[in-house]
């Protein structure tokens, strides 16, 4: 009886992670555009000093767009990168607020642009 080898070994190419990209980052990114996350009746509080009812309805981002060079993935010979370049966007939501005690309160909508936001982290292959 043989023993067993509990190891698997994948292989992936470069073009992997360019299709994954080109054909799935800008859908995923049309379709969060499409989502919005609504918070209703949250709470905030410095104890013993003033406490925050608020919402937060229609919280979205829009208009998301990432520079494609350089690749997310970047495979090399004993390491691989992964990053962005160049994310772009816009946060937006309406809120309301009211404190206890009564000192402040507002009702509105927020934006915010997301600009030129880049990442990278080089990850090392070779363990020897």
């Amino acid at each position: 009886m043989s023993k067993r080898n509990d190891t698997l070994e994948i292989v992936l190419q470069q073009e992997f992670f360019t299709n994954i990209q080109d054909n799935l980052v800008n859908q995923l990114f049309a379709l969060i555009a499409k989502k919005s996350i609504n918070v209703r009746d949250g709470h905030f509080a410095v104890p013993e000093l003033i406490k925050f009812d608020f919402d937060l309805l229609d919280l979205r981002l829009v208009d998301v767009s990432l520079d494609p060079n350089p690749n997310l993935v970047q495979l090399l010979d004993d390491e691989f990168q992964f990053g962005f370049k160049n994310l772009k966007g816009s946060l937006k939501c309406d809120y309301s607020y009211a404190s206890d005690p009564p000192l402040f309160g507002d009702i509105g909508s927020f934006e915010t642009a997301i600009t030129n936001n880049s990442w990278t982290m080089d990850i090392q292959t070779n363990m020897s």
